[in-house]
Order: structure tokens, then sequence, then C-alpha cells
């Protein structure tokens, strides 16, 4: 998959979605078993501006910040 595919998939399927440092930005984090570096989440980070919504930064990581979530999948979703 590639990660554009990755990209989209984490903003639209999120597996924990939470606000960021600034209260203008979320970060949608997804699982992935197989990436470039390894099984790693992919941290998409949107930035909020007049109403609408722009990618800031995708990264990989092996944790997620949990500043404040705002929506977690649960066990059945």
């Amino acid at each position: 998959m590639e990660d554009e595919t990755k990209i989209s998939l984490t903003i639209s399927q999120p597996d924990l979605l939470s606000e960021g440092t600034s209260g203008d930005t979320r970060v949608y984090y997804r699982f992935f078993e197989e990436t470039t570096v390894s099984s790693k989440y992919l941290a998409v980070v949107i930035r909020l501006l007049d109403g609408e919504g722009f990618i800031v930064t995708a990264y990989f990581t092996e944790r997620i910040k949990r500043e404040k979530i705002l929506w977690h999948k649960g066990p059945s979703s």
C-alpha cells in the first residue's frame, strides 16, 4: 500500500483522534502492520483554519502522544 493511500485511510478511518499541542490541530493515528520501517502508527497532523483543514505533516511513530484524546476506536469498531 502506498503512503498516500495510508494517509487517506488514516484520516477517513483512524484508530484514535487527539487534539494537537495547539487547539487548532488534530492528530489522526492508525496502526499499520507493514510499513517501510516496521509495524508502526501513522500520525497525520491536520490544522483547522477558517472551517477548512489541511495536512501539516505525517510521520510513522511507535507510540501515540496522548495530549487530549477526542475519539478512539472501540473494540467492536
